[in-house]
């Protein structure tokens, strides 16, 4: 099932959303300690969304997160 997020490494101002996990991506080579320094903790999720419609946003992220089991 498609969630509607994109998956693939996107930029600021990308025309897709894109919903990460900091501590396995962009902070993946950084110590647990200095997750803790920068509060990157293992619930944090980073969210960009692209110029669309708000309730498209959310029901996409409602999707996306039903389907993480969260």
């Amino acid at each position: 099932m498609r969630s509607g997020w994109s998956i693939s490494p996107n930029t600021i101002g990308d025309a897709r959303s894109l919903m990460c996990h900091p501590a396995r991506i962009a902070h993946a080579g950084m110590t647990q300690d200095d997750h803790v320094c920068i509060g990157v903790t293992e619930g944090l999720l980073r969210i960009d969304a692209a110029p669309e419609d708000v309730e498209d946003v959310k029901e996409d992220l409602d999707r996306t997160l039903s389907v993480a089991g969260l």
